[in-house]
Protein backbone atom coordinates (compact mmCIF):
# COMPACT_ATOMS: atom_id res chain seq x y z
CA UNK A 1 0.00 0.00 0.00
CA UNK A 2 2.83 2.37 0.79
CA UNK A 3 4.27 1.93 -2.69
CA UNK A 4 0.87 2.70 -4.21
CA UNK A 5 0.59 5.80 -2.03
CA UNK A 6 4.05 6.94 -3.04
CA UNK A 7 3.19 6.36 -6.72
CA UNK A 8 0.03 8.43 -6.35
CA UNK A 9 1.97 11.25 -4.72
CA UNK A 10 4.57 11.22 -7.47
CA UNK A 11 1.86 11.20 -10.12
CA UNK A 12 0.15 14.18 -8.53
CA UNK A 13 3.44 16.05 -8.42
CA UNK A 14 4.10 15.27 -12.10
CA UNK A 15 0.62 16.48 -13.04
CA UNK A 16 1.03 19.69 -11.03
CA UNK A 17 4.48 20.38 -12.44
CA UNK A 18 3.24 19.67 -15.97
CA UNK A 19 0.30 22.02 -15.51
CA UNK A 20 2.61 24.70 -14.15
CA UNK A 21 4.97 24.20 -17.07
CA UNK A 22 2.16 24.51 -19.60
CA UNK A 23 0.83 27.61 -17.85
CA UNK A 24 4.32 29.12 -17.78
CA UNK A 25 4.75 28.33 -21.48
CA UNK A 26 1.54 30.06 -22.48
CA UNK A 27 2.31 32.99 -20.17
CA UNK A 28 5.73 33.40 -21.81
CA UNK A 29 4.17 33.19 -25.29
CA UNK A 30 1.59 35.82 -24.33
CA UNK A 31 4.25 38.09 -22.82
CA UNK A 32 6.39 37.66 -25.94
CA UNK A 33 3.52 38.62 -28.21
CA UNK A 34 2.67 41.63 -26.04
CA UNK A 35 6.29 42.73 -25.96
CA UNK A 36 6.59 42.29 -29.73
CA UNK A 37 3.39 44.27 -30.34
CA UNK A 38 4.56 47.08 -28.05
CA UNK A 39 7.96 47.17 -29.74
CA UNK A 40 6.53 47.40 -33.25
CA UNK A 41 3.99 49.98 -32.10
CA UNK A 42 6.88 52.12 -30.88
CA UNK A 43 9.22 51.12 -33.71
CA UNK A 44 7.04 50.24 -36.71
CA UNK A 45 8.80 48.49 -39.59
CA UNK A 46 9.50 50.70 -42.59
CA UNK A 47 6.70 50.77 -45.17
CA UNK A 48 7.70 49.16 -48.47
CA UNK A 49 8.32 51.73 -51.20
CA UNK A 50 5.62 52.52 -53.79
CA UNK A 51 5.54 49.97 -56.58
CA UNK A 52 5.62 52.51 -59.48
CA UNK A 53 5.07 49.61 -61.86
CA UNK A 54 3.80 51.74 -64.75
CA UNK A 55 7.01 53.76 -64.89
CA UNK A 56 6.84 57.48 -65.59
CA UNK A 57 3.24 58.60 -66.07
CA UNK A 58 1.87 60.93 -68.76
CA UNK A 59 0.79 64.40 -67.70
CA UNK A 60 -2.90 64.90 -67.02
CA UNK A 61 -4.80 67.23 -69.31
CA UNK A 62 -6.76 68.98 -66.56
CA UNK A 63 -8.12 71.67 -68.92
CA UNK A 64 -7.82 74.40 -66.31
CA UNK A 65 -8.36 78.03 -67.32
CA UNK A 66 -6.39 81.05 -66.20
CA UNK A 67 -7.74 82.98 -63.24
CA UNK A 68 -8.37 86.63 -64.06
CA UNK A 69 -6.27 88.83 -61.81
CA UNK A 70 -3.79 87.83 -59.15
CA UNK A 71 -5.93 87.03 -56.12
CA UNK A 72 -4.60 86.40 -52.64
CA UNK A 73 -5.11 82.76 -51.67
CA UNK A 74 -6.22 82.32 -48.07
CA UNK A 75 -6.38 78.99 -46.22
CA UNK A 76 -9.46 78.61 -43.99
CA UNK A 77 -9.99 74.89 -43.50
CA UNK A 78 -11.88 73.72 -40.37
CA UNK A 79 -8.55 73.16 -38.61
CA UNK A 80 -6.91 76.23 -40.10
CA UNK A 81 -4.17 73.98 -41.45
CA UNK A 82 -3.41 71.82 -44.45
CA UNK A 83 -4.80 68.29 -44.05
CA UNK A 84 -2.67 65.24 -43.38
CA UNK A 85 -2.42 62.88 -46.34
CA UNK A 86 -0.81 59.51 -47.02
CA UNK A 87 2.48 59.65 -48.90
CA UNK A 88 1.23 57.51 -51.76
CA UNK A 89 -1.86 56.72 -53.83
CA UNK A 90 -3.04 54.10 -56.29
CA UNK A 91 -2.79 54.57 -60.04
CA UNK A 92 -5.08 52.35 -62.10
CA UNK A 93 -4.78 51.32 -65.74
CA UNK A 94 -7.53 52.18 -68.21
CA UNK A 95 -8.75 49.57 -70.65
CA UNK A 96 -7.48 50.20 -74.17
CA UNK A 97 -10.09 51.53 -76.63
CA UNK A 98 -11.72 48.89 -78.77
CA UNK A 99 -11.34 49.65 -82.47
CA UNK A 100 -14.24 48.39 -84.58
CA UNK A 101 -15.01 48.43 -88.28
CA UNK A 102 -18.71 48.66 -87.45
CA UNK A 103 -18.62 52.22 -86.10
CA UNK A 104 -21.05 53.60 -88.67
CA UNK A 105 -23.42 50.68 -88.19
CA UNK A 106 -23.39 51.13 -84.40
CA UNK A 107 -24.00 54.86 -84.82
CA UNK A 108 -27.07 54.17 -86.97
CA UNK A 109 -28.36 51.66 -84.41
CA UNK A 110 -28.06 54.35 -81.74
CA UNK A 111 -29.89 56.83 -83.97
CA UNK A 112 -32.75 54.37 -84.43
CA UNK A 113 -33.06 53.91 -80.66
CA UNK A 114 -33.34 57.70 -80.29
CA UNK A 115 -36.01 57.88 -83.03
CA UNK A 116 -33.86 59.39 -85.79
CA UNK A 117 -34.46 58.21 -89.31
CA UNK A 118 -32.15 58.02 -92.31
CA UNK A 119 -28.56 56.97 -92.75
CA UNK A 120 -27.04 60.17 -91.40
CA UNK A 121 -24.45 62.44 -93.00
CA UNK A 122 -20.84 61.29 -92.77
CA UNK A 123 -18.26 64.03 -92.24
CA UNK A 124 -15.50 64.59 -94.78
CA UNK A 125 -12.93 63.05 -92.41
CA UNK A 126 -15.25 60.08 -91.86
CA UNK A 127 -15.17 60.54 -88.09
CA UNK A 128 -18.73 61.64 -87.33
CA UNK A 129 -22.24 60.82 -88.45
CA UNK A 130 -24.87 63.53 -88.08
CA UNK A 131 -28.60 62.83 -87.94
CA UNK A 132 -31.29 65.52 -88.00
CA UNK A 133 -34.91 65.59 -86.93
CA UNK A 134 -36.16 68.82 -88.51
CA UNK A 135 -39.77 68.80 -87.21
CA UNK A 136 -38.61 68.59 -83.59
CA UNK A 137 -35.34 70.49 -84.15
CA UNK A 138 -33.18 67.71 -82.77
CA UNK A 139 -29.65 66.80 -83.83
CA UNK A 140 -27.56 63.72 -83.07
CA UNK A 141 -23.82 63.72 -83.72
CA UNK A 142 -21.99 60.41 -83.20
CA UNK A 143 -18.24 59.87 -83.26
CA UNK A 144 -18.04 56.63 -85.25
CA UNK A 145 -14.55 55.92 -83.90
CA UNK A 146 -15.12 56.35 -80.15
CA UNK A 147 -18.96 56.10 -80.11
CA UNK A 148 -19.19 59.23 -77.97
CA UNK A 149 -22.21 61.25 -79.02
CA UNK A 150 -24.26 64.37 -78.46
CA UNK A 151 -28.03 64.61 -78.74
CA UNK A 152 -29.30 68.19 -78.63
CA UNK A 153 -32.57 70.05 -79.09
CA UNK A 154 -32.47 73.61 -80.42
CA UNK A 155 -32.87 76.31 -77.79
CA UNK A 156 -35.44 77.95 -80.08
CA UNK A 157 -37.54 74.77 -79.72
CA UNK A 158 -37.08 74.48 -75.96
CA UNK A 159 -38.10 78.10 -75.32
CA UNK A 160 -41.58 77.28 -76.64
CA UNK A 161 -42.13 74.84 -73.78
CA UNK A 162 -44.02 76.06 -70.76
CA UNK A 163 -41.86 76.98 -67.79
CA UNK A 164 -42.30 74.61 -64.89
CA UNK A 165 -42.30 71.44 -66.99
CA UNK A 166 -38.87 70.45 -65.68
CA UNK A 167 -39.23 67.27 -63.58
CA UNK A 168 -38.11 66.97 -59.98
CA UNK A 169 -34.51 65.81 -59.40
CA UNK A 170 -35.70 62.37 -58.33
CA UNK A 171 -37.99 61.91 -61.32
CA UNK A 172 -35.40 63.22 -63.77
CA UNK A 173 -32.72 60.92 -62.37
CA UNK A 174 -34.98 57.87 -62.64
CA UNK A 175 -35.86 58.77 -66.23
CA UNK A 176 -32.23 59.36 -67.19
CA UNK A 177 -31.15 56.03 -65.68
CA UNK A 178 -33.93 54.21 -67.51
CA UNK A 179 -33.00 55.76 -70.86
CA UNK A 180 -29.29 55.00 -70.50
CA UNK A 181 -29.64 51.51 -69.03
CA UNK A 182 -32.74 50.01 -70.64
CA UNK A 183 -33.08 51.90 -73.90
CA UNK A 184 -29.45 52.49 -74.85
CA UNK A 185 -27.47 49.98 -72.76
CA UNK A 186 -24.91 52.65 -71.89
CA UNK A 187 -25.06 52.87 -68.10
CA UNK A 188 -21.78 51.02 -67.40
CA UNK A 189 -18.09 51.46 -66.55
CA UNK A 190 -19.02 52.30 -62.93
CA UNK A 191 -21.56 55.02 -63.77
CA UNK A 192 -24.39 52.62 -62.90
CA UNK A 193 -23.22 52.54 -59.27
CA UNK A 194 -22.01 56.14 -59.05
CA UNK A 195 -23.59 59.39 -57.94
CA UNK A 196 -25.86 61.78 -59.80
CA UNK A 197 -26.36 65.52 -59.47
CA UNK A 198 -29.08 67.66 -61.03
CA UNK A 199 -29.45 71.23 -62.26
CA UNK A 200 -32.37 73.18 -63.72
CA UNK A 201 -32.08 74.99 -67.06
CA UNK A 202 -34.23 77.48 -68.94
CA UNK A 203 -33.94 78.53 -72.59
CA UNK A 204 -33.87 82.17 -73.70
CA UNK A 205 -34.28 81.11 -77.32
CA UNK A 206 -30.57 81.19 -78.08
CA UNK A 207 -28.92 79.23 -75.28
CA UNK A 208 -29.60 77.47 -72.00
CA UNK A 209 -29.18 79.24 -68.68
CA UNK A 210 -29.29 77.80 -65.19
CA UNK A 211 -32.61 78.32 -63.42
CA UNK A 212 -33.18 78.67 -59.70
CA UNK A 213 -36.01 76.15 -59.41
CA UNK A 214 -38.10 73.69 -61.41
CA UNK A 215 -40.96 76.21 -61.61
CA UNK A 216 -38.70 78.50 -63.66
CA UNK A 217 -37.09 75.76 -65.76
CA UNK A 218 -37.71 74.00 -69.05
CA UNK A 219 -35.59 70.98 -68.25
CA UNK A 220 -33.63 69.16 -65.56
CA UNK A 221 -30.13 68.00 -66.44
CA UNK A 222 -28.80 64.90 -64.68
CA UNK A 223 -25.02 64.50 -64.43
CA UNK A 224 -23.55 61.05 -63.84
CA UNK A 225 -20.37 60.65 -61.79
CA UNK A 226 -18.61 57.56 -60.52
CA UNK A 227 -16.45 56.57 -57.56
CA UNK A 228 -13.20 54.60 -57.50
CA UNK A 229 -13.91 51.56 -55.31
CA UNK A 230 -12.31 48.20 -54.54
CA UNK A 231 -8.79 49.44 -55.25
CA UNK A 232 -7.27 51.00 -52.13
CA UNK A 233 -8.32 51.36 -48.51
CA UNK A 234 -10.58 54.32 -49.36
CA UNK A 235 -13.11 55.20 -52.03
CA UNK A 236 -12.49 58.38 -54.03
CA UNK A 237 -14.74 60.43 -56.34
CA UNK A 238 -13.92 60.74 -60.02
CA UNK A 239 -14.20 64.29 -61.33
CA UNK A 240 -14.35 65.49 -64.93
CA UNK A 241 -12.73 68.72 -66.19
CA UNK A 242 -15.82 70.59 -64.95
CA UNK A 243 -16.45 69.22 -61.43
CA UNK A 244 -20.12 70.21 -61.70
CA UNK A 245 -20.85 68.22 -64.86
CA UNK A 246 -20.34 64.51 -65.39
CA UNK A 247 -19.06 62.72 -68.48
CA UNK A 248 -22.66 61.60 -69.01
CA UNK A 249 -25.42 64.23 -68.89
CA UNK A 250 -29.08 63.83 -69.76
CA UNK A 251 -31.57 66.72 -70.09
CA UNK A 252 -35.16 65.76 -69.26
CA UNK A 253 -38.47 67.60 -69.64
CA UNK A 254 -42.11 66.42 -69.48
CA UNK A 255 -45.43 66.53 -71.36
CA UNK A 256 -44.04 65.92 -74.86
CA UNK A 257 -45.26 63.14 -77.12
CA UNK A 258 -43.91 60.72 -78.13
CA UNK A 259 -42.07 60.23 -74.83
CA UNK A 260 -38.65 60.03 -76.49
CA UNK A 261 -38.90 63.77 -77.18
CA UNK A 262 -38.82 64.41 -73.42
CA UNK A 263 -35.12 63.54 -73.63
CA UNK A 264 -33.99 66.95 -74.85
CA UNK A 265 -30.26 66.25 -74.64
CA UNK A 266 -27.69 63.56 -73.99
CA UNK A 267 -23.98 64.27 -73.77
CA UNK A 268 -22.08 60.98 -73.66
CA UNK A 269 -18.31 61.35 -73.27
CA UNK A 270 -17.59 58.06 -71.51
CA UNK A 271 -16.98 55.60 -74.34
CA UNK A 272 -13.23 55.35 -73.65
CA UNK A 273 -13.27 55.45 -69.85
CA UNK A 274 -13.37 51.79 -68.75
CA UNK A 275 -11.20 51.19 -65.67
CA UNK A 276 -9.06 48.02 -65.49
CA UNK A 277 -8.92 47.29 -61.76
CA UNK A 278 -6.71 44.25 -62.32
CA UNK A 279 -3.76 46.56 -63.01
CA UNK A 280 -2.98 48.78 -60.02
CA UNK A 281 0.29 50.33 -58.87
CA UNK A 282 1.15 52.77 -56.07
CA UNK A 283 3.00 56.05 -56.59
CA UNK A 284 4.38 58.73 -54.26
CA UNK A 285 2.25 61.86 -54.16
CA UNK A 286 2.98 65.49 -53.43
CA UNK A 287 2.62 66.68 -49.86
CA UNK A 288 -0.33 68.98 -49.17
CA UNK A 289 2.16 71.84 -48.79
CA UNK A 290 3.67 71.14 -52.21
CA UNK A 291 0.20 70.97 -53.77
CA UNK A 292 -0.85 74.20 -52.03
CA UNK A 293 2.23 76.02 -53.29
CA UNK A 294 1.67 74.71 -56.83
CA UNK A 295 -2.01 75.67 -56.78
CA UNK A 296 -1.20 79.28 -55.85
CA UNK A 297 1.61 79.50 -58.39
CA UNK A 298 -0.43 78.16 -61.32
CA UNK A 299 -3.38 80.51 -60.60
CA UNK A 300 -5.87 78.45 -62.61
CA UNK A 301 -9.43 77.33 -62.05
CA UNK A 302 -11.57 74.31 -62.94
CA UNK A 303 -14.92 75.89 -62.02
CA UNK A 304 -16.25 79.30 -61.05
CA UNK A 305 -19.06 81.56 -62.20
CA UNK A 306 -17.12 84.70 -61.40
CA UNK A 307 -16.12 86.59 -64.55
CA UNK A 308 -14.03 89.56 -63.43
CA UNK A 309 -10.62 89.89 -61.83
CA UNK A 310 -10.59 88.09 -58.51
CA UNK A 311 -9.46 89.92 -55.40
CA UNK A 312 -9.10 86.83 -53.22
CA UNK A 313 -9.77 83.11 -53.02
CA UNK A 314 -10.52 81.48 -49.68
CA UNK A 315 -9.83 77.73 -49.71
CA UNK A 316 -12.05 75.88 -47.25
CA UNK A 317 -11.60 72.29 -48.45
CA UNK A 318 -8.69 70.17 -49.70
CA UNK A 319 -9.18 66.54 -50.71
CA UNK A 320 -8.02 63.81 -53.04
CA UNK A 321 -10.02 62.64 -56.05
CA UNK A 322 -9.27 61.06 -59.44
CA UNK A 323 -9.40 62.82 -62.78
CA UNK A 324 -12.00 61.43 -65.19
CA UNK A 325 -10.82 62.50 -68.64
CA UNK A 326 -13.45 62.47 -71.42
CA UNK A 327 -10.76 61.40 -73.89
CA UNK A 328 -8.72 58.25 -73.49
CA UNK A 329 -6.04 58.35 -70.79
CA UNK A 330 -3.78 55.36 -70.20
CA UNK A 331 -3.94 55.66 -66.41
CA UNK A 332 -6.42 56.91 -63.85
CA UNK A 333 -4.43 59.29 -61.64
CA UNK A 334 -5.18 61.14 -58.39
CA UNK A 335 -5.58 64.90 -58.10
CA UNK A 336 -5.76 67.40 -55.26
CA UNK A 337 -9.08 69.25 -55.24
CA UNK A 338 -9.07 72.74 -53.73
CA UNK A 339 -12.52 74.22 -53.10
CA UNK A 340 -13.67 77.46 -51.60
CA UNK A 341 -14.96 80.93 -52.41
CA UNK A 342 -13.64 83.58 -54.77
CA UNK A 343 -14.37 87.27 -54.23
CA UNK A 344 -14.63 90.32 -56.46
CA UNK A 345 -15.40 93.31 -54.32
CA UNK A 346 -18.58 92.41 -52.45
CA UNK A 347 -19.50 89.65 -54.87
CA UNK A 348 -18.46 86.10 -54.22
CA UNK A 349 -18.88 82.70 -55.85
CA UNK A 350 -17.79 79.09 -55.65
CA UNK A 351 -14.23 78.31 -56.71
CA UNK A 352 -12.76 74.85 -57.48
CA UNK A 353 -9.37 73.99 -58.91
CA UNK A 354 -7.17 70.92 -59.40
CA UNK A 355 -3.51 70.00 -58.97
CA UNK A 356 -2.02 66.72 -60.18
CA UNK A 357 -1.19 64.71 -57.05
CA UNK A 358 1.55 62.41 -58.39
CA UNK A 359 5.07 63.41 -57.37
CA UNK A 360 6.63 65.38 -60.24
CA UNK A 361 9.59 63.01 -60.58
CA UNK A 362 7.16 60.33 -61.74
CA UNK A 363 5.40 62.48 -64.34
CA UNK A 364 6.65 63.02 -67.86
CA UNK A 365 7.86 66.57 -68.36
CA UNK A 366 7.02 68.56 -71.50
Amino acid sequence: MSSLSEFAQVTRRVVVYAALAVAAYFALVLLWKMATAIYFAINPPPEPPPTVGFGTLPQLNLRLTDVKGTPAYVLETPTGQLPEMANRAEVVAMASPVVTLLGEEKARELATKLDFGGQGTLSADRKTLTFTDSPDKRTLVVNVITQDFQLSTAASRIVKLAKGVAPSPTSATESAKRILAQQLGLLKFGFEAGNQTTAFFVSNGKSLLEAGSSSEAHLTEVSFFRTLTDVGSQNYPLLSPNPKRGLIRVGITTRLSPSILNTLSIYFEAAETEIDKTKVETYPIKTPQEAWDEMRAQNKVAYTKLTGELDSVTITGISLAYFDDPTYQAYLQPIYVFSGVGKIGRSEGEFITYVSAISSIWVQQP
